[in-house]
């Protein structure tokens, strides 16, 4: 609720590795010597020796960002040697020599990845940006009690942000949307005065800094809340966010609200940014469903509205504890680095 395993015969190595240049067009791409790859990886035993994942990255880095069009293998006859390139890279049924690597690039999703590199993060706003659960629970519990009923558990209250102010409060009064609209009028005149003048007060440590440094690295970033429009608005304008975004969206701007992908497919088409190229990030499992169904991979923040294990059981991408790490797995993304 928002207010306002069986290895494949070996074959020889196919001559085409395409590299690419520009960080955020993945068409413009040349070519990189094979011979690279090769001595690379297969002059260096250690990467044989199923050390730290870091010693490949620092050999994907060594021709900037990797992308295969066509997949190397073994050359036959060739033992541990053979394996230098990587066997069809992310398949690790087919590392023999090196299944510890190639295990770990495809976690990482890094290995021969035909995705684009991260462009573009779509944000919840309460619980991930500001730290607006609690007064999401105050005002709830006000706004029953100005309606003569009983207080609501809190772990209910916070289990409905994310969805819209009538659907979340019409589970609590026990009416639906339909009969919540006086409970919606009650709530929204307690926020405006009770939460909007603290919501700059209310930004979870590191955002500010951090949307400033995934702003520089030119990741472009919108807003995709259950909030209404008009709330969404005010709740970034009053935190002083505005200019961080080039998109700010409430469910009202759709015509199905999460976990439904509309909001996060019209964010993406207003940025022009791919599925494949996106990230969300909330903390909620209507944000991290969202994702799901718009195919977009997600970042779960674990200081939000939501306890951990509620969280990991929508599957998330990758889990964060803190606005700098969820900082830290973009930026990485960015590189093609492992988060």
């Amino acid at each position: 609720m928002r207010d306002a395993d069986q290895p494949e015969p070996a074959r020889r190595p196919s001559t085409a590795v395409a590299v690419e240049v520009a960080p955020h067009d993945v068409k413009r791409r040349h070519r990189c010597p094979p011979d690279a790859h090769g001595q690379l990886l297969g002059e260096r035993p250690e990467l044989h020796a199923g050390r730290k994942i870091d010693a490949v990255f620092d050999v994907f880095r060594s021709c900037q960002r990797v992308l295969c069009e066509q997949r190397w293998r073994p050359e036959k006859n060739q033992g541990d040697g053979g394996a230098r390139c990587a066997v069809e890279h992310g398949n690790p049924d087919n590392a023999r020599a090196t299944p510890t690597i190639f295990q770990s690039i495809d976690r990482a999703r890094l290995a021969c990845e035909t995705a684009p590199v991260l462009r573009a993060l779509l944000l919840d706003l309460d619980g991930t940006l500001v730290d607006t659960p609690q007064a999401i629970v105050d005002v709830a519990q006000g706004t029953l009690a100005a309606l003569g009923l009983p207080p609501a558990d809190v772990q209910a209250i916070k289990d409905t942000i994310g969805l819209p102010l009538p659907v979340g409060l019409g589970q609590l009064i026990g009416t639906g949307p339909a009969g919540a609209a006086e409970a919606v009028e009650i709530y929204r005149v307690l926020w405006r005065a009770h939460v909007t003048p603290r919501i700059p007060q209310l930004l979870y440590p590191g955002v500010r800094e951090g949307l400033e440094e995934l702003k520089r690295a030119e990741i472009r970033m919108a807003v995709v809340t259950g909030k209404a429009q008009d709330g969404a608005d005010s709740t970034v304008n009053a935190a002083g966010l505005r200019d961080a975004f080039e998109v700010v969206l409430g469910y009202t701007s759709v015509a199905n609200p999460k976990p439904a992908p509309d909001i996060a497919l019209l964010a993406l088409e207003k940025l022009g940014v791919g599925a494949d190229a996106a990230v969300i990030v909330g903390d909620s499992r209507h944000d991290l469903e969202m994702a799901a169904r718009a195919g977009v991979r997600s970042i779960a923040v674990t200081y939000g509205a939501q306890p951990e294990p509620v969280l990991r059981s929508a599957a998330p991408t990758w889990v964060a504890h803190s606005f700098p790490e969820v900082v830290r797995i973009a930026r990485r993304l960015a590189t093609l680095e492992t988060p």
